[in-house]
């Protein structure tokens, strides 16, 4: 019950991020691969729902809102009761934080790897004009997300964060601590991940596979492709990341991550799982 509600939760994220993305992909150049770094702009729409939890307290403002002004009979009871739930979902979701932090986040992280991959199957079926499903590639993106990525990102994040406490009482000010906590992760935090992201997922596909990992492949994609995957996230992470160390409540920065992550994961696994 607990793994549905955070599934729940977590799909309600990737739909409002399909709201903005879906519609503009048809702009796409169809001779490359498509604008997914265009979600930065999603950004102020995260950030404000992940706020909640500073303006929280009793008579501020209430997440979601309730109501609305005018509407009134049936379709306010509706608006009310669709509100409870998702207020409901919420809860669950920070209860399971509360309790099960690593595995909640490592949960979250795989479903949203998952679903990053389909957007990029399906963007890459435009592209070659037919459609054929890769399950074996979504199933290491998914086992490499949940096993990889959410406990990386956990982990470093608490690492920032013990930084970020450390320049709290020696007194630096708030956005001397934000950079500082962007530099480190846009330098010392890249070099760790992304290198070793090719070699998790040839890991994870040889365990679904049921071959014998060839992780020379893997060095020969990371050497040939990591070039460009920097440049490219160096454009769209650093900004999503001031936006989060700087607005977003710790327990929901890696929820946001992932959540921003969604269509850098299809780029990712364009790039990693070709």
């Amino acid at each position: 019950m607990r793994l549905l509600v955070l599934t729940i939760v977590t799909i309600l994220q990737v739909q409002a991020s399909a709201a903005y993305f879906l519609p503009h992909q048809r702009s796409q150049n169809k001779q490359g691969m498509p604008r997914v770094l265009k979600f930065a702009s999603l950004t102020q729409n995260f950030s404000c729902q992940s706020n909640l939890e500073e303006f929280g307290g009793g008579g501020g403002i209430q997440f979601p809102p309730r109501g609305g002004g005018g509407g009134g009979g049936d379709e306010g009871r509706d608006n009310e009761g669709g509100n409870n739930k998702v207020v409901e979902l919420y809860a669950s979701y920070q209860e399971l934080l509360k309790n099960s932090p690593l595995i909640t986040k490592s949960v979250s992280s795989g479903i949203l790897t998952l679903v990053g991959d389909v957007i990029a199957q399906w963007l890459e079926s435009r592209v070659e004009g037919y459609c054929e499903w890769n399950l074996v590639r979504m199933a290491a993106f998914t086992v490499a997300g949940t096993l990889f990525v959410g406990p990386f990102v956990h982990y470093w994040y608490e690492v920032l964060w013990a930084m970020g406490r450390r320049l709290d009482a020696r007194g630096f000010g708030r956005w001397t601590k934000t950079l500082t906590q962007v530099g480190v992760d846009q330098s010392v935090g890249v070099a760790l991940f992304f290198p070793c992201y090719f070699y998790i997922y040839e890991l994870c596909e040889a365990v679904v596979m049921l071959r014998r990992a060839n992780f020379n492949e893997a060095g020969r994609k990371c050497r040939k492709d990591l070039g460009g995957i920097l440049v490219n996230q160096y454009k769209v992470w650093p900004i999503i990341n001031l936006v989060s160390f700087s607005m977003v409540p710790e327990n929901l920065r890696v929820l946001f991550s992932n959540t921003a992550s969604v269509f850098w994961n299809a780029y990712l696994c364009t790039q990693i799982g070709t």
